[in-house]
């Protein structure tokens, strides 16, 4: 429970450009959590500092790691889904236009840009990825 609200604040915290009051709660939780994981003899979890119960530096590594991994997973998937659906709707035809504009609905084709950008990413990251100039 410690984790979750850390990461979540670390999220939050990185999302807000005044840190409104959803992030105080999260970060009360997360004070509150801290000072029951010293309560109860979690002493790995916690450290202080200049008198201040802070998550110990173990705990933070795995919140930077859990973080590292989600950002690069995000990345990824946001680049498939991006181009994927960029190039995708540069071929739409006029019948799955007319389709599309019925329900929330992509054609099954629409899989295969995402699986070119797939496997273009697994086997050479941004590597051939450039930006052409008209």
């Amino acid at each position: 429970m410690l984790l979750a609200a850390m990461l979540y604040s670390f999220i939050r915290g990185g999302l807000a450009d005044d840190k409104g009051e959803d992030y105080k709660k999260y970060e009360e939780l997360e004070n509150y959590l801290l000072k029951i994981a010293e309560d109860n003899g979690f002493n790995d979890l916690i450290e202080k500092f200049n008198g201040q119960l802070i998550p110990s530096d173990e705990l933070s590594e795995l919140e930077e790691e859990i973080t590292s991994e989600y950002d690069d997973d995000a990345l990824w998937s946001e680049l498939i889904t991006r181009l994927g659906r960029r190039d995708f709707f540069r071929t739409v035809t006029p019948d799955e236009d007319k389709e599309m504009k019925k329900r929330d609905w992509l054609p099954d084709r629409a899989q295969e840009f995402f699986d070119k950008y797939n496997k273009e990413f697994e086997e050479h990251g941004v590597e051939r990825l450039e930006i052409k100039e008209n």
